[in-house]
């Protein structure tokens, strides 16, 4: 089971969110969870918090967005677009996890720009951890 860094965020955390950290407690050892942590990115234009940083045994760093499908609009895709760019410019992986309650749409992929963003629809804590763990293989 992994190790969760901070058991208390900096903020409450919401439905989807309490839903992937149930997940990620199954994740192997080697990795630690943060939730609600803070990282600079670089050039400072964006102020972003991930939701969570997961870091494996080596070192190397994962960022997690948890959003729901529905809320996977142009904007918010524009945005972490950016986001994943600045990222792993950093040297660090991101990926977006969009749940599906079960009555979702798939997340928008036929938009050019937003065919490089990592977005895994998931509904299961399988499919979140096995998720996590493909990101990882691409660091």
């Amino acid at each position: 089971m992994s190790n969760l860094q901070s058991p208390r965020p900096k903020h409450p955390l919401g439905f989807y969110e309490e839903k992937v950290l149930e997940a990620f407690k199954e994740l192997p050892t080697q990795f630690t969870i943060e939730a609600n942590a803070r990282l600079p990115l670089p050039g400072g234009e964006i102020n972003y918090e991930p939701d969570f940083v997961i870091q494996r045994h080596d070192g190397q760093q994962l960022l997690v967005e948890v959003k729901s499908v529905q809320s996977l609009s142009i904007s918010n895709l524009s945005r972490l677009t950016r986001i994943s760019e600045l990222i792993r410019k950093a040297g660090k992986g991101f990926v977006v996890l969009a749940l599906d309650p079960g009555f979702g749409r798939p997340a928008k992929r036929n938009i050019e720009a937003f065919k490089k963003l990592h977005i895994h629809n998931v509904k299961t804590n399988s499919e979140i951890v096995d998720a996590t763990l493909e990101e990882f293989k691409e660091l």
